[in-house]
């Protein structure tokens, strides 16, 4: 089976542990990717050793790792936190569209 998981958090962001799921799914035999952001959770500051770009893709462990870009903030402002979430979404579903294989 072919599994895309979408989620805006994503290891090594320490709120969500989606990699250790993606191992257990790719050991399942499933051909699996991710499309997330880049790793900016808690504290809104994109971390140390990742530069956003429009989309990055790496592998890691054998897992296809789609990082798109997103609008990151860590305001309490409703508008803020929205076009954040908005973004990756719409992000996420032009990319899962224009992929389409």
């Amino acid at each position: 089976m072919r599994i895309l998981f979408i989620s805006q958090l994503f290891d090594p962001e320490y709120s969500i542990k989606g990699l250790e799921l993606m191992k257990y799914w790719r050991d399942q035999g499933h051909d699996v990717e991710v499309l997330t952001t880049f790793p900016n959770y808690p504290t809104g500051k994109v971390f140390d050793g990742y530069k956003v770009k429009l989309y990055n893709q790496t592998d890691i462990d054998g897992i296809k790792v789609t990082r798109l870009w997103s609008y990151i903030s860590h305001s309490k402002s409703k508008i803020s936190r929205a076009s954040s979430y908005i973004s990756f979404t719409i992000m996420a579903l032009l990319f899962s569209i224009l992929k389409k294989n």
